[in-house]
């Protein structure tokens, strides 16, 4: 016994949980019931050790029975070591949320609570803002390939297509209305008079974009710098550790920052009358009494395959940016002994399924809204031509306004259960964001304040249950010699992820604003 307690008197330490829970199985074998701890003995791979006296070597923890029991929340609370969560705050967590100070948020200058909704947005649902910002390159680059030849023509108004298109890409977040009364439009596109209007439209738009300033520079450099030097850190002094793991796997998940710094979200002269302007810009057919009317919303039938590509591409992107920095910290923290979904690679697991449920829930709100907004559409079409039949009743008949047909009622319950659906998976989706915003911020706070350090996490308890244990008396070169692979596999993985995502932007944004 005395060979026991001395390796355990190695590992003691008031500093730390694991250390202070060395000391309570060290007094548990100094007293009366030695006996019946020393039944509790596991070596690495969690295997009871059935003569821990004739092997004292193999000793490498107790199984998740003992460490209830002694030490328990009833035996030994939280330890707090402000030195820990000092260098934990410093390194990892302020420099990537002083980073989030960069996402275009613009909602408004005085509206607070709508740049909070937005921090909330990016940091709850990664795949969120990642399929925003993918979703904004691919238009851009569809709309430079839908330009191309317009702006590289001689003609006289070849400018006017840049400014026009330079006024399109940097407009996508703004609800935008085509007239054709007037021919206002078809008069915009070619008359050389809104030639100087188009130009100085660019202008002034161009210096409203927010590009890659000094201060973003910087704090990218500082984040980065930071990540790296902590990486180093970890890698030569605290490889294996649990604690250590986790601030580094937390480091992996904020890398898909990087991607989003700097990026904003968000011809001849034939002058003739309004209907020949309108037939010159094929915007109305050549036996047409006047101009085509342009509906607010598009049916889907009426949007091209192209559409649906950069969707499915953005959605593709925005899931391969958000399971790739999530599973790198799911990774490091999986595989670091004890190996097993814990406290911490479950919360990196949680997070990561509730941003995802969030972007969904979100996406599907943006189909329902055009779907209802096109029934609408359809509402109003369907009044119109009621009133053109001359079958609409009198205002005090009872009769509803619009819905004088039966396809109009038919369109007026579908949409009511169109907008229902809308609102519900928003507010679902901005809760669910909301939520796991506050989730990741708590949780990393939670980890370097030692609040994951007891029985129940250390154990892996959530896949392992009772039959998971806790190492206590292991050195830190073994440690590390266990978690090199699967440490640097996982911050490889999160470089990887950021790296690539940003060639991929950088080659759709190449000439997009000139």
């Amino acid at each position: 016994m005395d060979a026991i307690i001395k390796k355990i008197i190695l590992f003691e330490d008031s500093g730390e949980w694991k250390g202070q829970c060395a000391i309570k199985i060290r007094e548990a074998l100094e007293a009366t019931n030695s006996v019946n701890i020393s039944g509790n003995f596991v070596n690495r791979a969690g295997k009871i050790l059935l003569d821990p006296l004739a092997t004292p070597d193999l000793l490498a923890g107790i199984n998740y029975p003992a460490c209830v029991k002694y030490c328990g929340h009833n035996q030994l609370s939280t330890v707090f070591n402000y030195e820990i969560f000092s260098a934990g705050i410093n390194n990892y967590f302020l420099p990537w949320i002083a980073l989030t100070a960069q996402l275009p948020f613009e909602t408004g200058e005085n509206d607070v609570l709508a740049n909070v909704m937005s921090f909330c947005y990016a940091v709850g649902s990664p795949m969120l803002i990642t399929y925003a910002l993918a979703t904004t390159i691919l238009n851009q680059h569809w709309l430079r390939e839908k330009f191309l030849k317009l702006e590289a023509s001689d003609r006289p108004l070849h400018s006017t297509s840049k400014n026009v298109r330079i006024f399109l890409q940097e407009n996508q977040q703004l609800p935008l209305r085509l007239s054709q009364e007037d021919g206002s439009l078809a008069s915009l596109i070619v008359l050389s008079d809104n030639i100087d209007w188009w130009e100085k439209l660019k202008t002034s738009i161009l210096l409203t974009r927010r590009g890659v300033t000094l201060s973003l520079i910087a704090q990218i450099l500082v984040a980065a710098l930071s990540w790296v030097l902590t990486i180093i850190s970890s890698f030569v002094s605290s490889l294996g550790n649990a604690s250590e793991a986790l601030a580094l796997s937390a480091g992996c998940l904020w890398v898909w920052l990087w991607p989003r710094g700097g990026v904003n979200f968000g011809q001849g002269d034939l002058k003739g009358d309004v209907l020949a302007l309108s037939r010159y810009c094929g915007l109305a057919s050549r036996n047409a009494m006047g101009p085509e009317q342009i509906n607010e919303y598009p049916h889907w039938s009426q949007l091209d395959s192209e559409f649906y590509q950069r969707m499915v591409i953005a959605v593709i992107i925005a899931v391969y940016v958000q399971w790739g920095t999530t599973g790198a910290g799911i990774i490091i923290a999986y595989l670091t002994e004890v190996t097993g979904l814990g406290c911490r690679s479950g919360g990196y697991l949680l997070y990561g399924a509730v941003a995802t449920a969030a972007f969904f829930c979100l996406f599907i709100s943006s189909i329902f809204s055009h779907a209802a907004m096109l029934r609408h559409q359809e509402l109003q079409v369907d009044r119109i031509h009621t009133l053109q039949r001359g079958t609409i009743a009198s205002p005090g008949s009872g009769r509803a306004f619009g819905r004088g047909s039966t396809h109009g009622r038919k369109l007026a319950l579908g949409h009511s259960a169109l907008r229902f659906c809308a609102v519900f998976t928003r507010m679902l989706g901005r809760t669910l964001a909301l939520g796991n915003a506050l989730w990741i911020i708590l949780s990393t706070i939670w980890e370097l304040a030692g609040f994951y350090d007891n029985c129940w996490c250390d154990s892996t308890y959530i896949s392992k249950r009772a039959a998971g244990w806790v190492l206590l008396f292991v050195e830190k070169d073994d440690m590390a010699h266990a978690a090199a692979t699967s440490w640097a596999g996982g911050v490889l993985l999160s470089i990887f992820v950021g790296a690539t995502t940003c060639g991929v932007f950088w080659l759709y944004c190449r000439g997009s604003h000139t």
